[in-house]
């Protein structure tokens, strides 16, 4: 596997890379190792790219190949969304409103926990997660 931590181009872009075929064979499976490697280092971009893989909204990998290691994945990972979000990445803050909004990948319906991520994307910025503070 392509070392990447601390290093330029970092987990996530090296992921993007093969999650997209740029330069290399498309492999998601690569491409989910090295977000991985980058999420637990730090990069907030290697978060998000493994949760976008994971909630099915990559181009190499659909959600049904990953359902078993999701459900697990996503619920470890609200504190390192928080982490990013309070980092001012509003995608960080609006991912994890919309899983608690949705009930999704196994953690329980809580529309006081989405509002208050939908609320800090907001103030970084987000048009859609104000919208969707207001409507719950």
């Amino acid at each position: 596997m392509p070392a990447c931590a601390g290093k330029t181009p970092n987990c996530a872009d090296l992921a993007r890379m093969y999650e997209v075929g740029d330069g290399v064979a498309v492999d998601a499976n690569m491409a989910a190792r090295l977000y991985d490697r980058g999420c637990r280092a730090g990069e907030t971009a290697a978060c998000e790219g493994l949760g976008r893989l994971y909630e099915g909204d990559s181009p190499a990998l659909s959600r049904s190949h990953v359902e078993s290691e999701a459900d697990a994945y996503m619920s470890r990972q609200i504190p390192t969304y928080r982490k990013s979000c309070s980092a001012g990445d509003r995608r960080a803050c609006e991912v994890p409103g919309d899983l608690y909004a949705g009930g999704l990948y196994g953690l329980a319906k809580s529309a006081d926990k989405a509002v208050t991520f939908y609320e800090m994307a907001c103030r970084s910025g987000s048009a859609t997660a104000c919208d969707k503070a207001t409507r719950l």
